[in-house]
């Protein structure tokens, strides 16, 4: 009696045991959430005048577009614009100084930069670019905030990055 109680034990926790792993085996997996593409919108992008990112602008086409007070816009590839909030700005500057151990000069490199509100520079930034920007410098137009009207909110757009020639 005792041995058919102990095979009965082992003959109901094997089935247990088989019914979970058969259980275990034949449960969905879960899946990714699916996203809504009908609602995915076109990522804008920046322009400064007729400048986008990577572009190579000449120093004197650059100071003739600065006289004309250009706008940062925005715009994506469906033509749709959006409303610049404000930007930052940052002008790699190319200035000589002197080594200090050879005395020689030597060319480096400095920063100036600010936050801005609007899609414009102001007339002191356009002032000072106009006249000492020179061919090897670099400007940054980053952190470029722009309202979008779907969700009403404020999203930040890509970079655009001008390199003086």
């Amino acid at each position: 009696m005792q041995i058919q109680k102990i095979s009965l034990s082992f003959f109901v926790a094997a089935l247990l045991l088989q019914s979970v792993f058969s259980f275990a085996q034949t449960a969905p997996k879960p899946t990714a959430p699916k996203t809504d593409t009908s609602k995915a919108q076109a990522k804008p992008l920046p322009t400064f005048g007729a400048y986008t990112n990577g572009s190579k602008a000449f120093v004197a086409d650059l100071k003739r577009l600065l006289t004309t007070n250009p706008q940062l816009k925005l715009k994506d590839s469906k033509g749709v614009s959006y409303p610049v909030v404000s930007f930052d700005i940052t002008w790699k500057k190319k200035e000589t100084s002197d080594d200090f151990k050879t005395g020689k000069p030597v060319t480096v490199y400095t920063y100036s930069g600010g936050s801005l509100t609007g899609n414009q520079l102001t007339d002191g930034w356009r002032e000072e670019i106009s006249t000492y920007i020179q061919k090897g410098e670099e400007i940054t137009f980053s952190t470029i905030l722009y309202m979008d009207p779907k969700r009403k909110v404020n999203t930040k757009a890509p970079s655009l990055v001008l390199s003086i020639q």
